[in-house]
């Protein structure tokens, strides 16, 4: 089976930096996605570039931080922050979401990520907010014109239109807070019938720009560990999984 270890939140603060390259150096973690318009977006860029073989993503955000783009009148509030998780899932029900806003944001985050010189793997998202059934449509539209693999939770999503992209099996997101354990990746590593799985993560040390950006954030340090933990590296050779990245779907 394959398996990708994502790693998401690359760029947001220096800490979740080190301790992504830490969980790709000395873990399981061969695939991150990255964050275009956090604090740590140049510090993630020349990590990457002394650690060529962690393959990025781009970890698309509307609910975290300030958008790249201008003059938007939907995605923003008075102070010109993104809107909260709520507040653009309620928008986006009540279709008051200037969907082409949505859409230029998307390509804005992906050219600025492009333009550091990283050639991107994949497209998902901060929040999930890609699986919002007003959001899906502009996603796969930005996908298929990036030519991108794509973090799904179930492949019927896609359509007949969209039914070229390519996406793992399986999207596990169960190894996140308490679930955060060795017997949580035995569980889906073990005995599993699907041919290609995505493990969702976010190893991480700690600082202030997560502290105070992210409620999800002493957790991370733990999934560091487990991450980097000799057993699952035993594991994985038990079971004769083939660690990858969404560049060898």
């Amino acid at each position: 089976m394959k398996v990708i270890f994502n790693a998401d939140d690359f760029g947001l603060s220096k800490a979740v930096n080190l301790g992504i390259c830490e969980a790709y150096e000395q873990g399981v973690v061969r695939s991150t996605s990255m964050m275009a318009q956090m604090p740590g977006f140049d510090h993630a860029v020349a990590l990457h570039q002394r650690h060529p073989g962690l393959r990025i993503g781009v970890h698309l955000t509307l609910t975290a931080g300030k958008p790249l783009g201008e003059g938007y009148q939907t995605l923003i509030d008075s102070a010109g922050n993104f809107l909260k998780l709520g507040e653009l899932t309620g928008k986006t029900s009540a279709g008051e979401l200037d969907l082409t806003e949505v859409e230029r944001e998307y390509e804005l985050q992906i050219q600025k990520v492009s333009g550091a010189g990283i050639e991107i793997t994949h497209l998902d998202s901060h929040h999930h907010t890609h699986t919002l059934a007003g959001l899906l449509p502009v996603f796969l539209k930005v996908a298929k014109k990036y030519k991108l693999k794509v973090r799904l939770y179930d492949r019927s999503s896609l359509g007949e239109e969209y039914a070229s992209l390519k996406s793992v099996a399986h999207f596990d997101d169960g190894f996140y807070s308490e679930g955060a354990t060795l017997d949580t990746l035995r569980g889906v590593l073990c005995g599993s019938k699907y041919d290609s799985a995505e493990i969702m993560c976010h190893p991480a040390y700690v600082d202030a720009d997560l502290y105070e950006r992210s409620s999800y954030n002493v957790p991370r340090i733990f999934e560091l560990r487990t991450l980097t933990d000799a057993r699952l590296q035993t594991l994985i050779r038990e079971e004769q999984i083939d660690l990858c990245s969404y560049a060898e779907l």
